[in-house]
């Protein structure tokens, strides 16, 4: 079964493929920031605990 990318989104126009692609790219950026934001949390001395409360609000207000 030898299907390229490509293909698989054949059906998409231009449009759909960019807001697909920005899409993707948001959503990297989101979970790239959180896991940021958890490391440096940390290292300013955060418990563990409150770490996971900043970033469960954090991800309600997105």
């Amino acid at each position: 079964m030898d299907i390229k990318i490509a293909d698989a989104f054949s059906w998409l126009s231009k449009d759909g493929k960019l807001i697909l692609a920005a899409r993707m790219l948001r959503t990297f950026a989101y979970g790239f920031l959180s896991v940021i934001l958890a490391i440096y949390l940390k290292l300013i001395g955060l418990e563990d605990f409150y770490i996971g409360l900043v970033l469960t609000a954090t991800w309600q207000i997105v």
